[in-house]
C-alpha cells in the first residue's frame, strides 16, 4: 500500500467553526437510497402499523440506559410533536420515526467489541479458526449475514440507521425553533455513543502517532456541544476522516471513503446517515483486511501448532465436563469390534488406528445409525458434506450396477469404458457441484438406456421397455434402505484397504506437511482456471478428505480419550502443566513473528455487504464465523 503524506489538519479546538445548519433547514423525511452500498430501508408498503406511544426497550446495554426513563418523560411530548410536524400526523413515515427512535438498539451495528474477535489475540485462541485453517487455503473472515440470524441482524441494523436519521431530523427541528441546548441534550439517544464508537475503532486501527488527532477531532463532548448549538460541521469532520482513512486503508477501499464524503456533503439528515453507514463499512473493512493479512502470514505457524493447541484446548473443556467422554470411548471400542466382521484383503498391524478409521467411515455412510461423538464437533460441517458425497458415490454405484444389468439383458458385457462414460454424463444430470444434488430418476433412466444401447451397438437412441425397467429398478433401490445399505457395505469393503494405507502413510507427518499434501493449491487471481492436476475423481477426493480429518483427529485425541483410561486430566496431555488444567487464556504459547505490512488486502466479501460485520458465537466457545469463497 502506498503511504500518502499526512495532510496538515488543524484540530477543531484551534480552528474557527463553520456553521452548518443543513439539518435544521431540511424538511425531508425518510431516506432516499440511491447507492447499493447503503443499508436497505423497509419498504413503506410492507411497514406494519406501529404504535406511536408504545415503547420497546433496547436489547443492547448502553451507557445512557440509566437516564432513559427520565429523558423519555421529559422529551416524549416534544418528540411526538416534532415527528408529527416533520412527517405528518399518522403517516407511515411518522410511525417509522417514532418506532425506531424509541425502540431501536442504542449501540451501532459495528463496535470495538464486535470487532474484537478479529484481534490477533482472539485469532490465536479461536478454536474454530485454528482447526479450519488446516483444511482451507482460502479461509478468511468476512461479514456473515446469512440465514435467520443474518436477517435479524439486518433488521436491527436497519432500525438503528432509521433511528439515527430520526435523531438528526429531531435536532434540526429543535434548532429551527430555537430550543435550548439543554432540551436538545435531553433528546440525545444514539449520536453520542456513535461518536465514541467511531473514535474507539479508529484508535484500534491507526498507529499511535495518529491517536491524539482522533481524540481531538472526535471529542464526543465538543461534537455534541456543537450539535446543540447548531454549529457542527459534519463535512469538515468527514473530510478529515477521509484523509486519515486513506492514509491507512488499502487502496481498494478508497472508493468507499469517497462515497462516504459525497453523501455527507449533501447535508440532509438522510444523506448524513447514509454516509455514516459507509463510514462504519470502511472501518469494518479495514479491520477485516488486517485480520485476514494476519491469518495469511501466520498460517504455517497456526497449522504446525494444531495438535499442541487442540490437546490443551480440549483438556481444558474436558475439565469443565463439555464432552461426553464415555460415549466417545464406546464409539471407538465398538468400531474396533465391528472391524472383525468386515472381510479385508489385507490386515494392517495398527489395529487401534484401523478400528478408529473404520468406525469413522461407518458413521459417515448413509443410513448409518451410529452417532459420531462430540469429539468431532469442530469437523461437523466437513463431515456433513462428506456424508452427502458418500451418498452420491453409493447412488452412482447403484446406477453403474444397473447399467451392467441392462447391457446383460441385451446379451452383452458392460466395459469399464462404458461405465466411465456414463459417470461423466451422470455428473451433468445430477448437477454436481450444486447443493443439494438433484437425483432425477426419470432423466437418469433415459441416460442409462442411451448408454446401454450404445454399448450393445444398437443405433436407436431410446427403448421404452428398457427405460421403464431402469426407472423401476432405480426407484426401488433409491427408496429401499436395505438395498442402499448393501451397496454401502460393499463400497466400504472396496475402499477400506486404500483408506487405511492412506492414513498410515501420513500418520507420522507434521500437520503442515499433511496440509500441503492434501489441500490443493489455489489458482492465482487473473489466471484461466484450467483443469489442474489435483482434479481427481470423486472417490479419491472423498478418501483424501476423510484421511485428513482422521489423521489430525487421531493425533489429537488418541492419548487424551480413545486410549486413555486415566481420569486425571493433568496426565492426559503431555504438554499441559501438572498443577492445573490450562484455561483458554493460557492455551497458546506461540511466539508470533513481526508481520510485514499488507501489500494488498486479502479477498473478503465486505464490499458486497458494507457495514454488516458482526461476530457469531458458537455453542462451545467464542468463535467468529469464517467464510471461504
Amino acid at each position: 500500500m502506498t503511504e500518502q503524506p499526512a495532510d496538515d489538519t488543524t484540530p477543531r479546538a484551534q480552528r474557527g467553526v463553520q456553521v452548518n445548519r443543513s439539518i435544521a433547514t431540511s424538511g425531508q423525511a425518510g431516506l432516499d437510497i440511491t447507492h447499493e452500498e447503503s443499508w436497505p430501508r423497509h419498504d413503506c408498503a410492507n411497514m406494519p402499523n406501529l404504535s406511536t406511544t408504545g415503547r420497546c426497550p433496547s436489547r443492547d446495554p448502553s451507557p445512557h440506559s440509566d437516564l432513559s426513563s427520565q429523558r423519555d418523560e421529559n422529551t416524549e411530548p416534544l418528540v411526538m410533536q416534532a415527528f408529527r410536524e416533520l412527517h405528518g400526523k399518522d403517516s407511515i413515515e411518522h410511525k417509522q420515526a417514532v418506532h425506531y427512535f424509541t425502540s431501536a438498539t442504542l449501540d451501532p451495528p459495528i463496535t470495538k467489541k464486535s470487532l474484537g474477535e478479529l484481534d490477533i489475540s482472539s485469532i490465536i485462541n479461536n478454536s474454530k479458526l485454528r482447526h479450519d485453517v488446516n483444511f482451507d487455503r482460502e479461509l478468511h473472515f468476512r461479514p456473515n449475514m446469512d440465514g435467520p440470524k443474518g436477517r435479524a441482524k439486518r433488521e436491527a441494523h436497519t432500525g438503528y440507521w432509521y433511528a439515527i436519521t430520526a435523531e438528526l431530523d429531531l435536532y434540526g427541528w429543535m434548532l429551527q425553533r430555537s430550543a435550548s441546548a439543554e432540551m436538545i441534550k435531553l433528546c440525545q439517544k444514539r449520536i453520542p455513543t456513535m461518536f465514541d464508537t467511531i473514535s474507539d475503532i479508529l484508535k484500534n486501527l491507526v498507529p499511535e502517532r495518529d491517536q491524539p488527532d482522533v481524540d481531538q477531532h472526535l471529542d464526543r463532548v465538543m461534537v455534541m456541544q456543537e450539535i446543540e448549538k447548531g454549529v457542527c460541521d459534519f463535512v469538515t469532520i468527514t473530510e478529515w476522516l477521509a484523509k486519515l482513512l486513506k492514509r491507512h486503508c488499502a487502496p481498494m477501499r478508497d472508493d468507499m471513503v469517497d462515497r462516504m464524503v459525497e453523501k455527507i456533503r449533501r447535508g440532509t439528515s438522510q444523506w448524513i446517515s447514509d454516509g455514516l453507514v459507509d463510514l462504519f463499512g470502511v472501518l469494518e473493512a479495514m479491520k477485516l483486511d488486517v485480520a485476514n493479512h494476519q491469518i495469511r502470514h501466520l498460517r504455517a505457524l497456526l497449522i504446525e501448532d494444531t495438535i499442541n493447541f487442540e490437546q490443551k484446548y480440549h483438556v481444558s473443556r474436558m475439565s469443565r465436563k463439555r464432552y461426553d467422554i464415555q460415549h466417545a470411548r464406546s464409539w471407538y471400542l465398538d468400531g474396533k469390534e465391528n472391524l472383525e466382521r468386515i472381510p479385508l484383503t489385507a490386515s494392517w498391524p495398527n489395529r487401534d488406528v484401523e478400528g478408529f478409521v473404520s468406525a469413522l467411515y461407518q458413521s459417515l455412510l448413509p443410513g448409518s445409525a451410529i452417532t459420531l461423538p462430540d469429539t468431532f464437533n469442530l469437523d461437523l460441517d466437513r463431515l456433513r458434506l462428506l456424508r452427502l458425497d458418500l451418498d452420491a458415490l453409493i447412488r452412482e454405484s447403484i446406477c453403474c450396477d444397473l447399467l451392467e444389468q441392462m447391457v446383460r439383458k441385451k446379451g452383452r458385457f458392460c466395459s469399464a469404458t462404458a461405465k466411465a462414460a456414463f459417470r461423466q454424463d451422470l455428473q451433468v444430470i445430477i448437477c454436481e457441484g450444486r447443493n443439494p444434488i438433484k437425483w432425477d430418476i426419470q432423466s437418469i433412466s433415459v441416460e442409462l438406456t442411451r448408454h446401454a444401447l450404445r454399448e450393445c451397438g444398437v443405433t436407436a437412441k431410446t427403448d421404452a421397455s428398457l427405460t421403464r425397467f431402469a426407472d423401476h429398478e432405480l426407484s426401488k433401490a433409491f427408496s429401499n434402505p436395505s438395498i442402499r445399505a448393501t451397496f454401502a457395505t460393499s463400497h466400504k469393503c472396496a475402499v477400506s484397504k486404500e483408506l487405511f494405507a492412506s492414513v498410515e502413510s501420513l500418520l507420522s507427518n507434521s500437520p503442515w506437511d499433511i496440509f500441503n499434501y492434501l489441500v490443493p493449491p489455489t489458482i492465482p487471481s487473473g489466471m484461466i482456471p484450467l483443469p489442474p492436476p489435483f482434479k481427481i475423481d470423486r472417490k479419491l477426493d472423498v478418501l483424501q478428505r476423510i484421511t485428513h480429518i482422521a489423521v489430525l483427529h487421531w493425533r489429537i485425541w488418541e492419548n487424551i480419550v480413545y486410549n486413555n483410561d486415566d481420569h486425571q486430566l493433568d496426565s492426559l496431555c503431555p504438554s499441559s502443566a501438572p498443577s492445573r488444567t490450562p484455561s483458554p487464556s493460557h492455551i497458546v504459547d506461540l511466539k508470533l513473528p513481526v508481520l510485514p505490512p499488507p501489500t494488498e488486502p486479502p479477498v473478503t466479501d465486505i464490499e458486497a455487504s458494507p457495514g454488516t460485520a458482526e461476530t457469531e458465537v458458537d455453542s462451545n466457545e467464542k468463535s467468529t464465523i469464517l467464510k471461504s469463497v
